[in-house]
């Protein structure tokens, strides 16, 4: 069996390099393999790997680092991690596991076992098929984020990335399936700017006899939709939410969807080539969401500029000064109060008893100097 993609082995230790190396590509895999994390995470850059096996112990950084930096740096893949150990403490292996490691395998490695486990985690990745949106905390906030999961009915994972740390909140159906959600949704709320990425899959009901949802694989990686894009735009006093993917096989479209509670109120879709690559499909899915972005922005400025040339608009925005200026002279700050009032009073020059204030707060701020 030989994968299109390779496999890159990490480890420390040039005699276990050798084992595992050996033993795969007997299996007709090809392997690159490694002796520290920065190296391999170089090569990464380059070429995506169809899945790793790192080992946990190494110097400058561990195998946990080299995972949440891989995170980090390829946010739209979730390529499968195998941990290598000779660490007998289930603490380490729950710290891997619960980072998104799909398996742990002990030292010394026992070719069969390494073998069968690397088939089955691919021939499992190969069956999933992703929908996967990113985003930014600092433009989709956590409570627009959990709404768009429950919305999409989201079976599947939501990773933040906080620095080189990865936090992971596992879903199903729409709802929250995590027993350390309290803690983690605490350490994500937080947060005021953190990209995320949104990871979802059809239900394999084969496979939900452990209770749980199964990590599904990045759509982006397998060769199907690319990662799209979510984002929040506030107009006024309202927050329309932007969503950008690409839907269908043959003809194929990249749609935007543009919701306010709940509620599609506009839709914009353009057809691409059939034989577009993953990179160009990455492309038009940015350029068509920045310009919806903008789109809305450029509606906003125009609803601001109206609201404020309007009468009713002036009008409004003359008795916010007013008040402004008034609760700024109530706390002492009387040069603030005169800057409100003058900005009222270039709107109603005519306002005698707002002249009147402005020059008891000029005496007012005299005196307090």
């Amino acid at each position: 069996m030989v994968i299109e993609r390779p496999i890159v082995i990490v480890d420390d230790d040039s005699s276990q390099l050798a084992v595992a190396s050996t033993v795969l590509e007997a299996e007709g895999f090809t392997v690159h393999c490694f002796t520290e994390a920065a190296s391999a995470l170089e090569h990464c850059a380059r070429e995506a790997p169809a899945l790793v096996l790192s080992d946990v112990v190494m110097p400058v950084a561990s195998g946990f680092d080299f995972h949440a930096r891989y995170a980090q740096r390829f946010p739209e893949r979730t390529t499968p991690f195998v941990f290598l150990s000779s660490l007998g403490d289930p603490t380490a292996m729950v710290r891997g596991l619960d980072a998104g490691a799909d398996d742990f395998l002990r030292k010394p490695i026992e070719p069969a076992v390494l073998t069968a486990k690397v088939r089955a985690i691919l021939r499992r990745r190969r069956r999933a098929v992703a929908t996967t949106f990113r985003g930014d905390l600092s433009r989709f906030p956590l409570p627009s984020l959990l709404r768009f999961c429950e919305a999409h009915g989201l079976t599947g994972f939501v990773d933040v990335f906080d620095g080189d740390v990865l936090l992971a909140l596992r879903f199903r159906a729409g709802q929250i399936d995590d027993p350390d959600a309290d803690t983690t949704l605490t350490r994500i709320s937080e947060l005021e700017k953190a990209p995320f990425i949104v990871h979802s899959s059809p239900v394999d009901f084969g496979e939900l006899g452990d209770g749980h949802a199964p990590r599904p694989s990045s759509a982006a990686e397998t060769g199907g939709v690319p990662i799209g894009r979510v984002s929040s735009v506030r107009l006024v006093r309202r927050v329309f939410q932007v969503e950008t993917g690409v839907f269908g096989d043959e003809p194929r479209f990249v749609v935007s969807a543009v919701s306010v509670e709940g509620r599609t109120v506009w839709k914009h879709s353009t057809r691409v080539a059939s034989d577009a690559g993953a990179a160009d499909l990455a492309a038009r899915i940015d350029e068509q969401h920045d310009a919806i972005e903008a789109k809305l922005n450029a509606r906003f400025a125009e609803q601001v500029l109206e609201r404020q040339t309007s009468p009713s608009g002036r009008r409004e925005q003359f008795h916010r000064l007013f008040d402004e200026g008034f609760d700024k002279f109530r706390g002492r700050d009387y040069q603030g109060a005169i800057d409100s009032w003058e900005h009222a009073l270039a709107i109603d020059p005519s306002s005698t008893s707002l002249r009147v204030n402005v020059r008891v707060a000029r005496e007012k701020l005299a005196a307090q100097r």
